[in-house]
């Protein structure tokens, strides 16, 4: 008898324990459930509005930036050997293929005579056995064996032809001597630096763009540019390359390519202003620029309608500092929301203060 109750008192253990846990895991899971807020749908989300209107945006934009050389690299040797001439110093000014130095090229000289010594006695061998195996007076294969070292013979002295024109380093573009790495009679080894090149005949503006400036830039356009070092003088540049990623302030670099005057030189790093002088229009359809949501390059806007809001895409032109201009996507008295936009989703309820 007491062996058939010790298994049923376990039973009765194990189920009360598995209710009690059961029990346990649903009130947890009724607590949690309670915890997680959820929203009302028919609560109204606090936002700021405005209306479409038109206006008139006039206003310069200015962005500075400091200018950089276009082109600029290290030359470096490409032979070994040691220095016997110099042609530049730091400062000169020099054209494509002039002459910036010589190494010593005597030793290959002497290899490329003795090169064609062996040469000549390898092709008198090539001309006998030519006339030789004509008559079977030798085999032919003393005929290919001596046009194969001819072969061998002709490409070593390529090479060592090669070798002589790379003791003359000379200027790869044109450009100003910014930094000489050697002297007469320095012994360089192939990679060595030589010089500095830096080419100023263009430069090239970096500019930082705030990302709701970004609409602004487009590769190719023209663009005003004013320097400290010369005020009154108008320099006019165009815009090369407009980036694609942002700093960690959410700037973006935008190069604007500039030719350099004789009469106003422009060195390397003098600051430069970039202005749009043609952001003035009139009577434009206006958009607070505090509306924008989305990307720079895809723009959007909450508008609201019926007390919702709904997430449209728009198309935007000029500015100025507070404005844009709606190119479509838009029609004059439409409400758009300018704060509050983290809070929204499309069709959500609102509650709009008039932002005048």
């Amino acid at each position: 008898m007491k062996k058939l109750i010790r298994p049923v008192i376990w039973v009765l253990l194990i189920a009360i324990t598995l209710a009690f846990t059961a029990f346990t895991l649903l009130n947890n899971q009724e607590k949690a459930a309670a915890k997680v807020y959820h929203r009302d749908p028919d609560t109204r989300v606090p936002v700021t509005t405005a209306n479409v209107s038109k206006r008139d945006l006039a206003a310069q934009q200015l962005f500075t930036g400091s200018f950089e050389p276009v082109r600029e690299n290290t030359i470096a040797a490409e032979a070994s050997g040691k220095v016997v001439f110099v042609g530049i110093q730091e400062g000169d000014a020099v054209r494509p293929g002039q002459v910036l130095a010589r190494l010593d090229p005597e030793s290959i000289r002497l290899q490329m005579e003795a090169t064609k010594v062996h040469l000549d006695g390898v092709q008198a061998d090539v001309n006998r056995y030519a006339t030789l195996s004509q008559s079977e007076a030798v085999p032919g294969v003393n005929l290919e064996k001596a046009l194969v070292q001819k072969r061998s013979l002709e490409v070593q002295l390529k090479t060592l032809g090669e070798q002589l024109a790379r003791t003359t380093f000379t200027a790869p573009f044109g450009g100003v001597i910014t930094r000489r790495f050697f002297d007469l009679g320095s012994v360089l080894a192939p990679g060595a630096p030589l010089v500095h090149l830096t080419d100023i005949s263009s430069l090239k503006l970096t500019v930082a763009v705030p990302e709701k400036e970004m609409l602004l830039f487009r590769t190719g356009q023209k663009v005003h540019i004013s320097v400290d070092a010369y005020p009154g003088v108008d320099f006019s540049g165009k815009i090369r390359m407009v980036g694609v990623q942002a700093d960690a302030a959410h700037n973006f670099p935008v190069e604007v390519l500039v030719s350099n005057r004789q009469k106003y030189p422009l060195k390397a790093g003098m600051f430069g202003t970039l202005s749009f002088q043609n952001t003035s229009r009139n009577n434009v359809l206006a958009l607070p620029k505090t509306a924008l949501t989305g990307t720079a390059k895809e723009p959007r806007v909450f508008v609201v309608e019926n007390g919702k809001v709904s997430l449209r895409s728009v198309v935007v032109g000029a500015s100025n500092n507070d404005y844009y201009e709606v190119l479509t996507g838009l029609l004059e008295g439409d409400t758009v929301v300018t704060s509050g936009q983290i809070n929204l989703t499309e069709g959500i309820l609102v509650k709009s203060a008039l932002n005048k």
